[in-house]
C-alpha cells in the first residue's frame, strides 16, 4: 500500500535469544507497548528480465515531504499517478502507472504496451521541470523495491485514454465572399480592325 505500518525489524545472534525476546511482555518504546512476534518474510515480486524495456523509472515528481503533507495521502498518490498517465499517454498506449512514495527517490514507475513507447518517454521527460524539480526518466533496472504489476489497469486505461484528435478542419474555399457577384464574364474576343475604307 506504501503507507508505514511502524515496524522494526531486530536481528538476534540465536533463537535462544529470540525465544527470551518473545517471552517478555513489558517492551515499550516512548512510554508505547510493542508488540513482539518472529518476523516473517514474503518474496518481493519481480519484472521478468524480458519485460523491462517496456518499464519507465520517473524521478523527481513528488517528494515524501509533499505526502507527508498531504490532508489525504492515498488521493494525493492517485491523482499523481493519473496526471502522469495522461503525460505519458502521449508517447504510447499506457498499461499502469504506479508509485513507490516510500522509496526514498520517490519513483513513478510506468508500464507501456511497446518498448518504443518507453524509449519515447525517456527521450521527452528526462531533463523537464515539474514542480520546480528535474524529472530524471529511465528504463527500468530490475529494483524489486520497484517492481510493477504486469496486469493491464483497465479501469484507469478505459478512463484516461487521450481525447480524439479533432477533427480536420474544411480547406479554404475559392468561393466569394457573400454579396460579391458569382458569375464570372468570359474575357471579351479583341474587335477585328476595321477594313480600310
Amino acid at each position: 500500500s506504501g503507507n508505514q505500518k511502524g515496524d522494526g525489524l531486530v536481528t538476534f545472534g540465536s533463537e535462544a535469544a529470540v525465544r527470551a525476546a518473545l517471552e517478555r511482555d513489558d517492551w515499550q518504546l516512548f512510554g508505547e507497548m510493542l508488540t513482539v512476534q518472529p518476523a516473517t518474510f514474503t518474496e518481493k515480486p519481480t519484472v521478468a528480465r524480458e519485460e523491462w524495456a517496456r518499464i519507465v523509472v520517473l524521478c523527481g515528481l513528488f517528494s515524501q515531504e509533499e505526502i507527508a503533507e498531504a490532508e489525504d495521502r492515498k488521493e494525493f498518490v492517485n491523482s499523481l499517478e493519473e496526471e502522469v498517465w495522461r503525460e505519458c499517454a502521449k508517447f504510447g498506449s499506457v498499461e499502469r502507472v504506479q508509485c513507490f512514495p516510500v522509496d526514498g527517490a520517490c519513483p513513478l514507475v510506468v508500464l507501456f504496451e511497446t518498448e518504443d513507447s518507453a524509449r519515447v518517454c525517456i527521450a521527452a521527460m528526462h531533463g523537464r521541470f515539474f514542480n520546480g524539480r528535474t524529472v530524471e526518466a529511465e528504463g527500468y533496472d530490475g529494483n524489486r523495491k520497484r517492481a510493477i504489476a504486469l496486469e493491464v489497469d483497465t479501469e484507469r486505461q478505459a478512463r484516461l485514454l487521450p481525447p480524439p484528435p479533432p477533427p480536420p478542419q474544411p480547406e479554404p474555399s475559392a468561393v466569394p465572399p457573400s454579396g460579391a457577384s458569382q458569375s464570372a464574364s468570359a474575357p471579351s474576343a479583341p474587335s477585328a480592325p476595321s477594313a480600310p475604307s
